[in-house]
């Protein structure tokens, strides 16, 4: 049953788009989207190549792939016959390990962030050869470039002939410091080969300033052209190097005409370019996707989508209570951004996502944790991101961590016992929980954080603190204080169990206080409820449960989840 209703405020540019305005489309990453008068400029495009085969693809072609490359080389700063457009980055880069003289026992070095399509084209490549491909682990979070510079950089060795990185990882979609590396691998003497996938048009490019010697990068994804448009940029000191993937009409030029009809093309382009027959009309569209973003401004949308992303990251990770994997900052990640989530079946949490509530987003399942991998683009807008964290906490799984919180008495206690030789203190702590609370749901961590007492004290003493004189005693206001509890744990409850707690309490409770004081008592106690429930509207995420147990146990515990994964009436 899809329970979707969004984009009740469009984006200007929404309608710019050719997407189905029934579906939450937070996934431009993966294929990107074409808007209206690139796509009509692709078909005329494939109109005029129709209307006669023979001038367009056998005297117009070099001249018309020509002009379109001379945009895209402006573009991303690069000069017109160092780059050659591909139909996408994947292509170019396979052109590329295909073609490196890598012998055995040679290596290339890559970090564990990679798309999965190129860690297979470089094993099956280095199988070949007898040489290796390492991912070197980029361990998360992140902190700083510095960081990230000496953790790849850890993994270089003698045989290490190659560089591999992502400019924007796929998975994790994270700017990676790329100028740096470069820098230094072209001081070692190693080839630099960047995935540039998700760069164009996300983030600005100056080719020739990055010093990389070979970029791939799509136009598809994130400049929005028609799909089937990337290209393949290579330094003019390596060029030499490169193969065709297609050997065709452009190697050997000078038995064709082809050096006749482009004579100004590189050996580079004229060996690529020409395939075979095929549509170029996706390479040709590229300068109107270039001429849309700049007669809609697209620095300006490109920071306007971040702060949206921002305000994801800030909704995402306060209905988990993960922390980031990034510092939140635009040197990290500019439109695309990805957020852990609690462990979950990430697959079915995907498809449940868009059959249900019509949200297209990626759950990235990567080095054993799962991530939401957002795309924000200029049809985006806070209803989208809205539809996108409601649908996420309704379908998470129920997380819960229980805080230990020693007392002097259980302090005394597990001295006594670790003199004894017995388990260590927190141990003890763990295993009387489990004993104390044998119900908890499946998976619930135990964790032993001294805040969680300050945790409950903020919690209760607003609520409680008024109410103390009611108790005369020690013991009376501990009693009001575990009265107190309970009615914050029933904040969360369907209505039935919640008077059924509520009536328990008064019954065992309620009767030690008379006259006023038990209106009082009774007054604490829907306070409670209605702040606990107010809270949930507020900040979507709340304490679920706080405990005080007998002096027995000897320890406060403080049951915490994320809201959203539990049922409220």
């Amino acid at each position: 049953m899809l329970t979707n209703s969004h984009h009740e405020a469009k984006s200007p540019l929404r309608e710019l788009f050719l997407l189905r305005p029934d579906v939450v489309f937070l996934n431009h990453g993966s294929f990107g989207a074409c808007p209206r008068p690139v796509f009509e400029q692709y078909q005329r495009w494939q109109r005029e190549l129709e209307a006669q085969p023979v001038e367009f693809l056998g005297r117009r072609f070099p001249a018309l792939m020509r002009e379109a490359r001379e945009k895209l080389a402006a573009y991303v700063g690069a000069q017109t016959d160092d780059l050659v457009f591909v139909p996408n980055a994947t292509t170019g880069l396979n052109v590329v390990a295909r073609s490196l003289p890598l012998g055995p026992g040679d290596e290339v070095l890559a970090t564990d962030h990679e798309y999965g399509a190129l860690d297979r084209t470089w094993r099956f490549v280095c199988g070949k050869r007898g040489a290796r491909y390492v991912n070197q682990p980029l361990p998360l979070p992140l902190r700083s470039a510095e960081e990230v510079v000496e953790a790849v950089w850890a993994g270089v060795t003698p045989r290490t002939r190659v560089l591999f990185l992502s400019h924007i990882t796929s998975p994790t979609a994270l700017i990676l410091p790329v100028a740096e590396l470069v820098r230094r691998a072209r001081e070692a003497g190693l080839w630099t080969v960047v995935d540039g996938a998700h760069a164009p048009g996300q983030i600005p490019l100056d080719l020739e300033a990055l010093g990389a010697d070979w970029y791939a990068g799509n136009c598809h994804k994130w400049l929005c052209s028609p799909k089937g448009a990337g290209f393949l940029y290579a330094r003019r000191e390596v060029q030499h190097l490169i193969e065709p993937l297609v050997v065709s009409w452009g190697w050997e030029p000078e038995r064709t005409n082809l050096l006749s009809l482009d004579g100004s093309a590189s050996r580079f382009v004229l060996e690529n370019e020409w395939q075979g027959t095929r549509d170029p009309s996706a390479f040709l569209s590229v300068p109107a996707a270039i001429q849309f973003q700049t007669e809609h401004d697209w620095p300006r949308v490109r920071a306007e989508c971040h702060e949206l992303l921002r305000e994801a990251r800030r909704r995402i990770e306060g209905l988990t209570g993960l922390p980031g994997i990034c510092p939140d900052s635009p040197e990290w990640y500019a439109q695309m951004a990805a957020f852990p989530l609690p462990a979950c079946d990430g697959a079915a949490l995907q498809r449940r996502l868009y059959d249900e509530y019509r949200v297209e987003v990626p759950i990235i399942e990567w080095n054993g944790r799962q991530l939401v991998r957002v795309s924000v683009q200029g049809y985006n807008t806070a209803d989208d991101i809205e539809a996108l964290v409601r649908a996420l906490e309704n379908l998470l799984p129920r997380k819960s961590t229980v805080w230990l919180v020693e007392t002097p008495q259980m302090t005394k206690k597990t001295r006594k016992k670790q003199k004894q030789g017995q388990s260590p203190k927190q141990n003890l702590l763990r295993a009387h929980a489990r004993r104390a609370m044998p119900n908890l749901p499946p998976g619930t961590q135990l964790r032993i954080e001294p805040r969680g007492e300050v945790r409950m004290s903020e919690v209760l003493e607003a609520f409680v603190e008024p109410y103390l004189g009611l108790a005369s005693t020690d013991n009376g206001q501990r009693v009001l204080l575990q009265i107190a509890s309970l009615a914050w744990n029933a904040a969360i409850l369907p209505a039935d169990e919640r008077r059924a707690l509520l009536g328990r309490v008064a019954e065992t409770s309620l009767p030690g206080f008379q006259g006023e004081a038990r209106e009082e008592l009774q007054d604490l106690l829907a306070n409670m409820i209605a702040r606990k429930l107010a809270l949930f509207d507020e900040n979507k995420r709340f304490i679920l449960g706080v405990e005080l147990t007998g002096l027995e146990g000897g320890y406060l515990s403080v049951i915490s989840t994320a809201a959203g994964c539990s049922e409220r009436d």
